[in-house]
């Protein structure tokens, strides 16, 4: 059965005020094919891949990608551990960032949204963990259109937290047909994310897809595009895409360049076929990450106890109400647990779920983190 695929991602208007990528270069570019490059190399470990399912949120998708290769790569340098001690030792800090939290702000009504658009709001806003605002239903679940628009999220609390993984500047890759600025780009810049004309029924399912035929009903997709490199079939360039996982081979370590995701070949590097390429610079967090001996940061001792902890019926929100009578929203699971072993509430079993008007019989207090202490 033919997967079908439709138009997630729109040709950006041109804009005078983009920055160019190739203002940057000096020189004519020099890639080792035979030797590649991987991301995934430079972080020692795997990437999730992602799976926007039937909704039009490939651009959230490949920006969110994008910005957590960047975040993990200043935690790495910043705590002075692997990937792998990160995600046990500070997991909040290397989580996935969220598809949803940047489509849900950019979408066209028709669908999809324009690929610069998720670098100018990543540069302007920031970003958020996938644990603030989750891209999949609960449970797992594949979203839905509907699920991926909506904005009820958006609080002025997470807005305070996406500032810290706000970005400096986004390019414009203008020779989107040049493999070896492609792939320089990709390699200076630990990333690019950039449109692609496909069209269903020619390989998206499998390793190599293969560009639309003469006659084919196409559609725009945007995609993170993170190793390049060479093989029988001539010099490709690979993205782990946003559709769940389509290689059946799976990247180790030490493992050829571009291994268990699609490869798209010099066929697919045409001004027909690729558009508006995007690289983007990140600047450090907005809060300060001091490493100490122990990566644990010790939480600061508060000045007062909770009464109850609870969450609102329905949703992953949690909140606990103080002795001031105010509602604390807690704002992920590393602070809850540092909250736990501190003695300030219990384990996750003595949360009582009460309906949402309930909760907003309090009023604020304000958001509790232990992240960055």
């Amino acid at each position: 059965m033919t997967e079908k695929h439709f138009t997630g991602a729109r040709k950006d208007p041109k804009d005078k005020r983009d920055l160019i990528y190739e203002d940057l270069v000096l020189g004519a570019p020099e890639i080792d094919w035979e030797k590649g490059f991987d991301i995934r190399d430079a972080i020692g470990s795997d990437i999730e891949i992602k799976n926007q399912g039937s909704t039009s949120s490939c651009v959230g998708q490949g920006w969110s990608y994008y910005v957590w290769v960047l975040q993990v790569l200043e935690m790495m340098k910043t705590h002075g551990c692997t990937l792998d001690q990160l995600k046990r030792l500070r997991p909040d800090e290397v989580d996935q960032i969220s598809a949803k939290a940047i489509y849900s702000q950019i979408f066209l009504k028709s669908g999809g949204a324009y690929i610069r658009s998720g670098g100018k709001l990543i540069a302007d806003w920031g970003s958020v963990f996938g644990q603030v605002v989750p891209s999949y239903k609960p449970g797992g679940k594949l979203p839905t259109e509907t699920f991926m628009r909506d904005k009820t999220w958006k609080v002025d609390a997470v807005d305070n937290i996406a500032k810290i993984l706000k970005g400096k500047e986004y390019r414009l890759l203008k020779g989107s047909d040049d493999m070896d600025l492609f792939a320089q780009a990709i390699q200076q810049n630990n990333g690019v994310v950039g449109g692609v004309i496909g069209s269903n029924g020619r390989g998206w399912s499998e390793e190599r897809p293969k560009p639309p035929q003469k006659g084919d009903k196409t559609w725009g997709h945007c995609i993170f595009y993170g190793a390049f490199g060479q093989d029988d079939f001539g010099k490709f360039i690979a993205t782990p895409n946003s559709w769940g996982n389509k290689v059946k081979q799976k990247w180790t370590k030490g493992a050829k360049p571009g291994t268990g995701w699609q490869k798209l070949y010099a066929d697919y590097f045409t001004t027909a076929h690729q558009f508006n390429p995007w690289t983007y610079t990140d600047i450090p967090n907005a809060i300060e990450v001091k490493p100490d001996i122990d990566p644990i940061p010790k939480p600061k001792p508060m000045t007062h106890k909770y009464l109850r902890l609870f969450k609102t019926k329905g949703t992953d929100t949690i909140y606990a109400i103080g002795k001031d009578n105010k509602r604390y929203w807690i704002t992920n699971s590393y602070s809850f647990n540092k909250g736990k072993e501190m003695g300030i509430w219990g384990d996750w079993t003595d949360i009582k779920e009460i309906p949402a008007t309930l909760v907003k019989q309090f009023p604020k207090g304000t958001p509790i983190s232990f992240l960055n202490i």
